[in-house]
């Protein structure tokens, strides 16, 4: 189920890779590029959503709902459920909305199937 839900998300057009991580940072499925390190990624992942999560509270700006981290190369999205962290790796020039929906979708039924 999760390798599929994965797939599908790397078929949009500028996925380069998705990854599915636990709160804790553990891999919990990935569809990720050749050459990526899974455990480190899924383990910053973890790290990331958290640092978000800590200064939208401090900022008193609510609840984390998504993340980016934009670089040269690409884009690096994030939404996480109750238990997971859905992580999708894009290019540089990709339909973000189009992707942030499709995330949306995607850990819902993650969730569901955990």
């Amino acid at each position: 189920m999760l390798e599929k839900i994965l797939a599908d998300l790397n078929g949009l057009e500028g996925v380069t890779g998705s990854l599915v991580s636990g709160k804790d940072g553990l891999v919990i499925a990935e569809r990720a590029p050749e050459g990526t390190d899974i455990d480190l990624a899924c383990a910053m992942a973890s790290t990331l959503f958290g640092t978000g999560e800590k200064a939208m509270k401090e900022l008193k700006q609510g609840e984390v709902i998504q993340s980016m981290v934009e670089g040269s190369a690409g884009k690096t999205l994030l939404i996480a459920g109750k238990e997971a962290i859905l992580v999708a790796m894009t290019s540089t020039d990709v339909n973000l909305g189009l992707i942030r929906i499709e995330m949306r979708r995607c850990i819902k039924e993650i969730e569901e199937s955990l």
